[in-house]
Formats: structure tokens, C-alpha cells, sequence
């Protein structure tokens, strides 16, 4: 130990029985012996590391230092390591080091903790031995009062002829010996009227008369009448004498320091004077516990062997021992396994049998001098079949060199490193999963701890990802939420229950205040291994807002906001396609062409910009955002909302005349607000010239005049009757159809128009059309935009490794394509954690990468990369159909790194990656000097069907 520690000098103590004493057994050298015992009274810091089983230091000036002996008083620090077995302390290694020593590493203290261990059950049997040797001596000074009394004995067992003469000693009518075995007292012999007395007494209740005498260690006589009402609410089977004189006596076998091994009960009466038989009776009786005892410790002996022989057998890792000579002398069921041989072919083998020759002559030196602290190397080990295996090998010395056997540990380095690697793409792909849940999801272990929580929880509670964090126990993140909780006491009284009743599935809800009025829904079950066991839970919460409120259930913002969602998708699904056609008719612009294909190529990419724009349209509209007022152009914003009807008034034969004032009229209001007061306005129009003809028109103006904006929404439909032009903009009234209106389209526009400071109103003829009116507050614009800064100078390209990462082929491929065309060499990729690995394996100076990916999304594709400390986490440029997503800006906004929306221009791609590039070549310079040199330029990768 002082050889694997590089310690001056180490001592080894082992504990008395009543753990209260260190008694010095060895030390590393002569100098280092101790004498005299240690108690551990004036040593309180040394008590306590024994009692928790943790290695501890001592250093200079703590309580009770001077009192140990030197030199271990005269040692600058001490390394206290517990040797333990059974769960409790047998003793403890003394470590002394100077002040300039370094200290053990984490690697040497686990060794020496393997060594304590082993070391730990022989001290506790050679203490077992010990008490047994001690009682030995004990039935030797009796030997010659029991010989008296073996003759006297009848035939049968030695538990029962001790019953049998301690009976016909005392003339009692029966006596039954009890042996103690947890929490019962279990009859193992008797002898006369045996039926009198139950076979099996209960403990636990100090009321009970056996109870009694065991706790105080001595006899106690008690009434036939108290020992049957002791007896009658469990055991009615037993037949006692008749009352009278009878009576019970309890006698508690107590054969040396420790709780009574067992009692022995005798019913009689008219219990003999036998002054000359008191001694006789009194070795009996000891006669009887040293019995019991040895039985006890039988069972403790067998069942730490099966302890020790369990631990050996199925350590994590291979475990031998060697001798001197290198022939091993044992190998636990790992080893064996993995090598392929049967119990018992290895011992007695020599190591070099088993080792190449290259990797036996390090292992033969190191086994002639055993130099501390250990031996440490990567060797092949011949298999049973003849192959060979790569393991690593740690030999640590059990004692000098000499006899003494060497322990030996094989593990598994490269299995170890596949399995962590698995291990961080499962947690990627699970941290992937989850982030794309619309639920929040929270992910506890057995003890209440946070495992993992996704970013929609915290966007549901309103907090930072931080606060519900991994590695914090929800009992305490919960109490940070109590703001944001409508009944704060109850729902925290809900929370305590879970924690109490973790194995139970609850089904209930969550009712917060902050950031908003929400209702979440929450499903909490219990997760449980394959034995059914406790390992976790899994809360899901589930925004069901929009089911418990009636106003959210009929308002139309939440319908558009339904809607929306549904919009995202679609367009983030058409944004793609978009990508690939415009970008490869940028392509072919570039390329030399006719001029009839160039004048086809140009209508190309003119078309579908145009259908980006309808996308982006779409997304600007259907997004769910929070009200935020800004300047908004009026001319523009109308535009942008008659762009979303567009095909429906062309198809349905409606024109639309725009008359807008020549200079910009612009307000300070919330965009979508606006556009939903705007789009209703259309949407209104529209049904009320559809209502009566197949034709008709509808003209938007725009002007302002005094400080006002002001828009008119004209039809030429049939008009609104007198009576209902008062009661219009009322809840909840409506001239439509049962089932093709709610009523509440208007009373919405002109809540948010009064909400902006303005005012809405309504014309009408019966017959000759409507006219709204919606006037706002003007805002004046000052100053002018900033020009166009010049696009960023090139940058030398040849050389550059760029990795694209994108669940699409076309999109993949156009990247591809565009960037080899400037001399880069890029690896594309459909699947993600192909590509992962790659990022993983190779070097890339720049990761082109989509957000929403399946198994491994840009998110977690970063959060990979970023655990791992790759560079790359740094590097990488996203690409998204939809950077309007709540989760996608979220994402966007916290990491900080740039991103391309598509559908992007190639010269905007080839730029955004010239400007990156141009910056980590500034970097590399001031590190490394140079740009990496050129390289063959080549793209390779492999499509979804490859």
C-alpha cells in the first residue's frame, strides 16, 4: 500500500469488537510500528470517517493529532483509508505523507479501496476466530463439571440432551430452547409436555414477557394466568397447565458481550430448592448460548463467504490473482467469459501462456521487482478459441516481493469506449425526441431528482431552461414556480404527494398565472426496470388552456393560432422544394446557356421567389407571437394580407381595386394584430358579394390626413338593413347561417382597433354594398435606411472541409453542387447521426446543418458537438424553412450562431460561407499561421435511398 500510495510510511489497525478501539497490527517499516491502542473517543474526525466508510485526511492541528503515536504525529498529512466488510468498519489503513507530497490519484485510492476490501473479510473472520477461540478456552476450564452431567444425558441430539437434563434437573413439566433469527424466536429443541409452549414467539413488543427478559439480559419468573394472556392474540394452538401454582420461567442465553443468543423457558411448579444444583444449572445454561452462538456465527461464516464469492464472481471487470511465479491462481466468471474458458482451466496456468511475447517481457520485469505503484499497459490475451483480445491490464501488488500474490484487473477499453459513444448518440437522439415533443416532458429518478427537462416545459412555466434544469431535485424547482401558480399552496401539496407516492400514475391539473392564464394538463407514471423496479417517473404537461376557457374556445385567435400551426408545417414542407428549384436555376444562370434556356432560368427562379414569398407570407401570418408594437407600413401590411387571399378572390370571379396615398403611411401598432383585423375585414366582404352573385368587386383604400391613418374595405355586395347596422359590431351577433359564424369576427376587430387608440365604423346602402372604416393614430418614420453594406471581400477557397447536414436530398445535393463549384471539398449527408459520427471521427472547418431533422435535429446535432468540447459546436451554420417557430427562434437567439432562411439564394449561401470562413482563416492565422492547405476537390455523401 505504501508502494501504490508513494507514502512515507503506512500502518495498518484493526477495530475491537465493540468498535471503540484501534489495536496497531503492521506497519510498511520497523519505524513505522506502533504501540499501544487508539481510542476512538479522543479521535473524533478518525471515529467518523470509520463510521461513513470514506477515506479521510487529517492535517496538521486537527483535534486529537498530538495524541497519536509517532511517527504518525510528526506525518504533515494523514490518509485515512476504512477497511470495511459486512457494511461496517474492521480496521483502517494510517497513510503519512510530507508536506511537498503529492496525493494519491483517484485511480490509486479505487485500487487501494479493492485491497481494503479483501483485506476487510479476513480481518472480520480472524475476529470471528478469535471470539471462537475464546469461548473454546471457556468450555475447558468447564470440562470437568460437564462431564458429570453427560452422563445423565439421553440419547438424541446436543440441543435436545441439554433440554433433556436441565428439565430432569429442575423437575419442570416441559422446557423448550429458542433460538433468536431476526424478528422471531424459533423453537430448536425441547423436552417434556413440548405441546405447552409455542413453537415460534414473535419480538417487537416490549410487552410481551420473553421480550422483557431478553432486553434486560436476566431471568424473570411469570404467572401461568400472564403468560397465557401474553400468549392468546396469536398463538391459541398452545395448551398451558392449570392455573394455580404454575408458573413461566424465561431465561435468556447469554454467552458472552452482545444481545442474548437465545432463551430457554421451563413451565412447572412447586419449583425445587436445589442450592447444590445452581452451578450445574448456570453451565447448562452456558453450555446452551455457546451452542446457539456457534450456530450464529456458522451461518454469519457461510454467508460472508457467499458474500465475498458473489462480489468476485461478478465484478464489472476480469479479476485474478497471480503468484509470484506468474501462474495464476484464480479468476472470477468475468474473465472467464470473456476469454472463453471453463471454471478451472486457468489456475494453474502461467500468465506468459496467455500473453504475446512482446506484451509478456514488461509484465515479466515488472513482476521481478514490483515496483510501486503499479504495473499499467495495453496487452493481447490469447483466447481459448486462439484468437486474441485488446485488454488493459493493471497488476497491483498484494505484499513485497517474494511470495506474495499479485492481483490483477483486465477491462475492456475498447468496449468501453463504443459504449460511451453509443451512449452520448442515445442521449442526443433522446435529447432530439424530446425537444420536438409540443408537451413539456420532465424526467425524474428513483429519489426525486431532475434527469432532464425539455425546452417546451420551461416555455409553459415561464421560467429559464436553468431553473428546471438536470441535477436538482424537483422539490426544489418547484418552489421557484410558486409565483407562476394560480393556488400555489395546493398545487405544491399535489407536487408532495407524487414525491411520496412515486410508483402511482396521477392524471390532474396545473393551473398557472405567469407568463400567462394557462391549464396544463399532467400525466405522471412511474418508469420501472424489467424486476418491476422503481427507477424513475415521467411527468408530461399539456397546455389544455383552450379546452377550459370558453372565450378561448370560441375566440378566432385561437383558431388562426391552431391554424397557423398547421400553416408552419406546410410551408416549412414547401420551403424545401423551393430551395432546390431556385437554387439549381441559379445554377443555371451561371452556367453558359443559350439565351432562350438563360430566359427560362430567369423565369425560374423569378417564380419561385414569388412562391417564397407567399410562403413567408403565410408564415408571417400564421406564427404565434406576443403582441409587440412597432412601425408598421400600412401599404405594405396590406399587401402582405391580400397576397393570402389572392387565389380565392381570382377564382371566385371577385376583382380588387387598391387605391393607395402616394406617400408612406405608416402607424404604431402590432402587425398581426392589424393583419387579423384586416383579413376579416377581406374575409367579410368576400361572403357578402358570394352571397348574392358569382361576381362583384372589392376595393382597399389607404390614405391619411390630420394625424389619422385611415383604410376603407369596400364591397359591392348587398349592403346591411338599418335595423342590424346597430348591433354589428356586437359579441356573439351574427346574420349568418346556424353553424357558419360565431359572432364575434367584428367585436375582435374592433377590440383591437380601440386597443391601437383608433376607431372602426360601417357605411352601408341595402343594395349598394359596405364600407369599413378603420382610422388609427399616424406615426411619423424620421431618417433612412442605412445602405447595403458590400458583400464581404473573397477569401481563398481551395482546401476548405465543409460537412452538409440535411434530411433532404435535393436541398443536400444543391449544396453541395454550389459549393463545389468554388473548390470545396464537402461530405453530404441525408442522415444525421451518420453525419454526427462523422463530426465525431473526422476534421471539418465548417458543419451546414438543417433544424428539423429526424432521429438527430439541428439542436441536439449542436448540443452533441458542444459536450463533446468539439470546435465545431462553433462552427456550424443552420439552415431553416421556418425560423418564425417559437422553438426555432428560441434556439436561435440563445446559441447566437448564424443561419440561412429558406428559400436562400446560392450566392447568399456561397457568401454567408465565404464571411465564416474568412473569419476562422483570421483565427487559424494568429494560432497556426496558414489556411489550411489545398486539397482534391471531390463531394461525396449518400441519399435517402442509397
Amino acid at each position: 500500500m505504501r508502494r501504490l500510495w508513494e507514502a512515507d510510511g503506512v500502518t495498518l489497525w484493526r477495530l475491537d469488537a465493540e468498535q471503540k478501539v484501534l489495536q496497531p497490527l503492521t506497519a510498511s517499516a520497523p519505524e513505522w510500528e506502533c504501540f499501544g491502542d487508539l481510542a476512538l473517543e479522543a479521535f473524533p474526525e478518525l471515529d467518523r470517517g470509520l463510521r461513513e466508510g470514506e477515506p479521510l485526511w487529517m492535517a496538521e492541528g486537527e483535534a486529537g493529532r498530538r495524541l497519536l503515536p509517532p511517527p504518525l504525529n510528526e506525518a504533515a498529512r494523514l490518509l485515512v483509508l476504512p477497511v470495511l466488510a459486512g457494511g461496517r468498519a474492521q480496521g483502517c489503513f494510517l497513510g503519512g505523507f510530507a508536506k511537498a507530497a503529492a496525493e494519491p490519484a483517484a485511480e490509486e485510492l479505487r485500487l487501494g479501496a479493492v485491497v481494503a476490501a479483501a483485506l476487510g473479510g479476513r480481518l472480520e473472520q480472524v475476529g470471528l476466530r478469535e471470539i471462537s477461540e475464546q469461548l473454546e478456552r471457556q468450555r475447558e476450564a468447564w470440562r470437568r463439571a460437564e462431564s458429570a452431567l453427560w452422563r445423565a444425558w439421553a440419547t438424541g441430539s446436543e440441543l435436545f440432551r441439554l433440554v433433556a437434563a436441565y428439565r430432569e434437573l429442575d423437575a419442570a413439566q416441559a422446557v423448550a430452547l429458542y433460538e433468536r433469527e431476526g424478528d422471531t424466536l424459533r423453537q430448536v429443541a425441547a423436552a417434556g409436555a413440548a405441546h405447552w409452549l409455542p413453537t415460534e414467539l414473535p419480538l417487537g413488543d416490549a410487552r410481551f414477557p420473553w421480550e422483557q427478559a431478553l432486553g434486560e439480559a436476566r431471568g424473570l419468573t411469570v404467572a401461568a394466568e400472564t403468560w397465557a394472556a401474553a400468549l392468546a392474540p396469536w398463538s391459541a394452538s398452545a395448551m398451558l397447565p392449570r392455573p394455580g401454582d404454575a408458573s413461566v420461567r424465561l431465561l435468556p442465553l447469554v454467552p458472552g458481550p452482545g444481545d442474548p443468543a437465545g432463551l430457554l423457558i421451563e413451565c412447572g411448579e412447586n419449583w425445587p430448592e436445589r442450592p447444590e444444583g445452581e452451578e450445574e444449572g448456570r453451565l447448562l445454561l452456558l453450555l446452551a448460548g455457546e451452542v446457539l452462538a456457534g450456530r450464529r456465527r456458522r451461518r454469519a461464516e457461510e454467508q460472508l463467504e457467499r458474500r465475498y464469492q458473489v462480489l468476485f464472481d461478478h465484478a464489472g471487470q476480469g479479476v485474478f490473482l497471480l503468484a509470484a511465479d506468474g501462474a495464476l491462481l484464480e479468476a472470477n466468471a468475468t474473465l472467464l467469459h470473456w476469454t472463453g474458458y471453463a471454471p478451472g482451466e486457468l489456475p494453474g496456468r502461467s500468465l506468459a501462456d496467455l500473453l504475446s511475447p512482446p506484451d509478456w517481457e514488461p509484465v515479466a520485469g515488472w513482476l521481478r521487482t514490483r515496483r510501486p505503484p503499479a504495473f499499467r499497459g495495453r496487452c493481447r490475451w490469447r483466447l481459448k478459441a486462439g484468437a486474441e483480445k485488446e485488454f488493459e491490464l493493471v497488476l497491483l501488488p498484494a505484499g513485497p516481493a517474494g511470495g506474495a500474490p499479485v492481483l490483477g484487473l483486465l477491462r475492456d477499453a475498447a468496449g468501453e469506449h463504443k459504449a460511451e459513444d453509443a451512449l452520448r448518440v442515445s442521449e442526443a437522439r433522446l435529447q432530439g425526441l424530446l425537444d420536438s415533443i409540443h408537451d413539456g416532458v420532465w424526467l425524474l429518478d428513483a429519489e426525486g431528482r431532475i434527469v432532464y427537462a425539455n425546452h417546451r416545459l420551461s416555455q409553459l412555466f415561464g421560467v429559464r431552461p436553468q431553473q428546471i434544469a438536470a441535477r436538482r431535485a424537483q422539490a426544489e424547482a418547484v418552489e421557484e414556480l410558486k409565483p407562476h401558480l394560480q393556488a400555489p399552496d395546493q398545487a405544491l401539496g399535489q407536487w408532495a404527494h407524487l414525491e411520496a407516492h412515486p410508483d402511482q400514475v396521477c392524471w390532474d391539473e396545473v393551473d398557472l398565472l405567469q407568463p400567462r392564464r394557462r391549464v396544463l394538463e399532467r400525466f405522471a407514471r412511474p418508469l420501472l426496470d424489467p424486476q418491476r423496479r422503481l427507477v424513475g417517473r415521467v411527468e408530461v404537461y399539456r397546455d389544455i388552456t383552450a379546452q377550459r376557457v370558453l372565450e378561448d374556445k370560441v375566440l378566432q385567435r385561437e383558431k388562426l393560432a391552431s391554424l397557423g400551426q398547421l400553416v408552419s408545417g406546410i410551408a416549412h414542407e414547401l420551403n424545401n422544394p423551393l430551395t432546390a428549384v431556385a437554387g439549381y436555376a441559379q445554377l443555371l444562370l451561371a452556367a453558359p446557356l443559350p439565351a432562350e434556356l438563360q430566359e427560362k432560368a430567369r423565369l425560374l427562379v423569378q417564380e419561385a421567389q414569388r412562391a417564397g414569398r407567399v410562403v413567408q407570407n403565410l408564415l408571417l401570418f400564421a406564427r404565434e407571437a406576443k403582441a409587440e408594437k412597432q412601425a408598421v407600413d400600412l401599404a405594405e401590411l396590406l399587401e402582405r394580407t391580400l397576397s393570402l387571399r389572392a387565389y380565392e378572390l381570382k377564382v371566385a370571379n371577385l376583382q380588387v381595386a387598391r387605391e393607395y396615398a402616394p406617400e408612406r403611411v405608416s402607424v404604431w401598432a402590432d402587425p398581426h394584430q392589424l393583419q387579423q383585423v384586416f383579413l376579416n375585414l377581406l374575409l367579410n366582404a368576400e361572403q357578402a358579394i358570394r352571397s348574392q352573385r358569382e361576381q362583384g368587386s372589392i376595393r382597399v383604400r389607404l390614405g391619411g390626413a390630420d394625424g389619422q391613418a385611415e383604410v376603407r374595405v369596400a364591397d359591392d355586395g348587398p349592403g346591411i338593413a338599418p335595423a342590424v347596422l346597430p348591433h354589428i359590431f356586437e359579441p356573439f351577433f351574427t346574420t349568418k347561417p346556424p353553424r357558419e359564424g360565431t359572432g364575434l369576427g367584428l367585436s375582435i376587430c374592433q377590440a383591437i382597433v380601440k386597443e391601437h387608440g383608433g376607431e372602426i365604423g360601417v357605411e352601408s346602402t341595402p343594395g349598394e354594398g359596405a364600407t369599413f372604416i378603420v382610422r388609427l393614430p399616424r406615426h411619423r418614420v424620421e431618417g433612412r435606411a442605412a445602405a447595403a453594406a458590400p458583400p464581404p471581400a473573397p477569401v481563398k477557397d481551395n482546401g476548405w472541409r465543409i460537412l452538409v447536414v440535411d434530411d433532404e436530398p435535393a436541398v443536400t445535393r444543391l449544396i453541395a453542387d454550389a459549393l463545389s463549384q468554388q473548390g470545396y471539398e464537402v461530405r453530404a449527408h441525408t442522415e444525421s447521426r451518420r453525419a454526427l459520427y462523422e463530426a465525431f471521427e473526422q476534421p471539418f472547418h465548417l458543419v451546414i446543418c438543417d433544424i428539423r431533422m429526424p432521429e438527430v435535429d439541428g439542436p441536439a446535432f449542436y448540443r452533441a458537438l458542444r459536450d463533446r468540447e468539439s470546435g465545431l459546436a462553433r462552427r456550424l451554420l443552420f439552415t431553416t424553412g421556418d425560423t418564425l417557430a417559437r422553438e426555432t427562434s428560441d434556439f436561435l437567439e440563445e446559441t447566437r450562431l448564424p443561419f440561412l432562411a429558406k428559400p436562400f439564394r446560392v450566392e447568399e449561401l456561397r457568401s454567408r460561407v465565404r464571411e465564416l470562413l474568412a473569419e476562422l482563416d483570421k483565427s487559424s492565422a494568429g494560432n497556426e499561421g496558414a489556411a489550411p492547405p489545398p486539397r482534391t476537390v471531390r463531394r461525396t455523401g449518400r441519399s435517402k435511398g442509397d
